[in-house]
C-alpha cells in the first residue's frame, strides 16, 4: 500500500516586497478609509438626524454607537475562521460591497427603524476588512517590513475619521436642508445624500479588491486547511503571557484612545472656550495629520527596530508611546492657555495613535498563518468592547458620579486615560519577555489534530 503524499510545504516569505505587493497595499487602505469614513460620518449629522426623524439622545447614540459595533463585535470572531480558511480578497471584497451598501441604504431609509437595521449591517460588512487586510499584509510583506505596512494600512482609520470630522458636517450644509423627491418614488431628507455619495465610491473600491491577487499563504501552518476552535484556544493557552498582553494592551490603550477622542471636541469647548465648529475643526485636523502620520510612523519605528536586533519591538513601540502620553495628558488637560492645550493635543493625539501600526505587526509574529484572522478577531473584539465601550463612558461616569461637576472633565480624563496608559505599560512590560518565545513557536507552529498545537513537524494529516 503506498504512503500517502505528504502535503507540498509552503513556499517561503518574499524577499523583498514587489509592485504587487504595494498595490495591494493601497487598495486596503483605500478600503480602510472608506470602512471609518462611512462609520464616524454619522457623528457629523447627529443633529440632522435627530431634528428630522424625532429621536431623543438615547436613540441617536444607538445609532452612533451600538447598532454598529454590537455586530461588528458578534460578527468579527466568525468572520475571522472565514479568513483564515478561505480566499481573504474574496472576503475583503464582499464585505467592502456590503458596507457600501448598507451605507447607501442609511440614504435611503425612510425612518429610525430602516437607519438602524443600515448601520447594523455597517458593522457586518466592517467586520470583514481587518482579518483579512493584517493576514494578507503579513503575507505579501517580508517580516523585516510587516509592521510598517500595518501602520500605513491602519493609517486609513485616521485619514477616514479626520475626513468625516472635516467633511460630514460640510456636505450636510451643502446638501441643505428640505427633502429631496427620488426618481423610484421615495422622498428622503437633503442630509441623507451624504450617505449616498459616501457609499457608492466604495462599491468601485470593492471592484479593485477583486483585481487584487490572492497572496499565497507563507510560514509554517499555512498548509491547514482548516483549525478547529479547540485548536486557536490551545495555542493561546500554550502562549497566554505573550497573547494576553497583546488583547490588553489593545483593550487598555483603546480606553485611553477613544476616552480623549470621545471628549476633545468638549473638553476644549467647555475648558477653553472655543466654538463647536473651531474644536470639531482641530480635533480633525489633529486626527488627519497628526494621527495618520503616528500610524505610519509606529509601525515604521518596530520594524527598524526589530532590524537592529530588538525582537520585541512590536511592544517595545507602544510602551514607548504610552509613556510619552502620560505627561502629555497632564499637560493637556491641565495647562490653562489655550494655544499650549491645542499643541499639547496635537502631540498626545500622536503618542495614542503611533502604538496600533506597531500591534498589527505583533499580531503577524505571534499568531501562526492559519489563526490570524481569529486573533485579530479577539484583539478588535477587546479594542472595541473595552475601548470603546468602556472610555467615553468611563470618563462621563467620573465627572458626573463620582466628581459631580461637568467643568471636572480635565480630571475625569486624566484620571480614566492615565490609568488606562499605566496600565498599558505593565501589561506590555509583563509580555516583552516572553514575546521572543512566543513568535519562535509561531513561525514554527503546527496543528494536532487531538486539539493541542505542536512545533514543527509536517502538518498532521486530514
Amino acid at each position: 500500500m503506498d504512503s500517502p503524499t505528504p502535503p507540498t510545504p509552503p513556499p517561503p516569505p518574499p524577499a523583498a516586497a514587489g509592485r504587487a505587493a504595494w498595490g495591494a497595499l493601497a487598495v486596503l487602505a483605500l478600503a480602510q478609509v472608506s470602512s471609518f469614513l462611512d462609520r464616524a460620518v454619522l457623528f457629523a449629522l447627529a443633529v440632522p438626524i435627530k431634528r428630522d426623524f424625532a429621536l431623543s439622545d438615547t436613540q441617536v447614540s444607538l445609532l452612533m454607537g451600538t447598532a454598529f459595533s454590537a455586530t461588528y463585535v458578534l460578527f468579527g470572531l466568525l468572520l475571522g475562521r472565514m479568513v483564515d480558511r478561505g480566499t481573504r480578497r474574496t472576503i475583503a471584497a464582499a464585505g467592502i460591497a456590503g458596507w457600501s451598501l448598507a451605507t447607501i441604504a442609511a440614504g435611503l431609509a425612510g425612518g429610525y427603524g430602516e437607519l438602524l437595521l443600515a448601520r447594523a449591517a455597517v458593522g457586518i460588512g466592517e467586520a470583514t476588512l481587518a482579518p483579512a487586510a493584517y493576514s494578507m499584509i503579513a503575507d505579501l510583506f517580508p517580516p523585516r517590513q510587516v509592521a510598517g505596512a500595518s501602520g500605513l494600512f491602519a493609517a486609513g482609520s485616521t485619514v477616514g475619521s479626520g475626513l468625516a470630522t472635516l467633511l460630514g458636517g460640510t456636505l450636510a450644509a451643502a446638501a441643505g436642508t428640505g427633502t429631496i423627491a427620488l426618481p423610484f418614488g421615495r422622498t428622503i431628507f437633503a442630509w441623507q445624500t451624504v450617505f449616498l455619495w459616501i457609499g457608492v465610491p466604495g462599491l468601485l473600491i470593492a471592484a479593485l479588491m477583486l483585481a487584487v491577487r490572492e497572496p499565497p499563504r507563507h510560514g509554517a501552518g499555512a498548509a491547514e486547511a482548516r483549525v478547529p476552535l479547540a485548536g486557536m484556544l490551545a495555542y493561546l493557552r500554550e502562549n497566554a503571557r505573550a497573547m494576553a498582553a497583546l488583547f490588553a494592551a489593545a483593550a487598555l490603550l483603546g480606553v485611553a484612545a477613544y476616552g480623549v477622542q470621545a471628549w476633545s471636541v468638549t473638553f476644549f469647548v467647555r475648558r477653553h472656550g472655543l466654538s463647536l465648529a473651531a474644536a470639531g475643526t482641530l480635533q480633525g485636523l489633529a486626527m488627519l495629520v497628526a494621527g495618520t502620520a503616528a500610524m505610519a510612523a509606529g509601525g515604521y519605528l518596530a520594524d527598524r527596530w526589530r532590524a537592529r536586533g530588538r525582537r520585541a519591538a512590536a511592544f517595545l513601540v507602544p510602551a514607548a508611546a504610552a509613556a510619552a502620553a502620560l505627561p502629555l495628558l497632564c499637560g493637556f488637560t491641565l495647562v490653562p492657555g489655550r494655544a499650549p492645550a491645542a499643541a499639547l493635543f496635537v502631540a498626545l493625539v500622536f503618542c495614542l495613535t503611533a502604538p496600533w501600526g506597531a500591534l498589527a505587526g505583533a499580531i503577524a509574529e505571534l499568531a501562526p498563518n492559519r489563526l490570524r484572522g481569529q486573533v485579530v478577531g479577539v484583539y478588535l473584539l477587546l479594542q472595541n468592547l473595552v475601548g470603546l465601550g468602556l472610555g467615553p463612558t468611563a470618563v462621563a461616569l467620573v465627572s458626573d458620579r463620582v466628581l459631580r461637576d461637568e467643568a471636572a472633565l480635565p480630571l475625569a480624563l486624566l484620571a480614566v486615560a492615565g490609568m488606562a496608559l499605566g496600565a498599558a505599560l505593565v501589561v506590555l512590560a509583563r509580555g516583552l519577555g516572553d514575546y521572543p518565545a512566543t513568535a519562535a513557536r509561531a513561525a514554527e507552529w503546527r496543528f494536532n489534530r487531538a486539539g493541542t498545537t505542536r512545533p514543527g513537524g509536517p502538518p498532521a494529516p486530514g
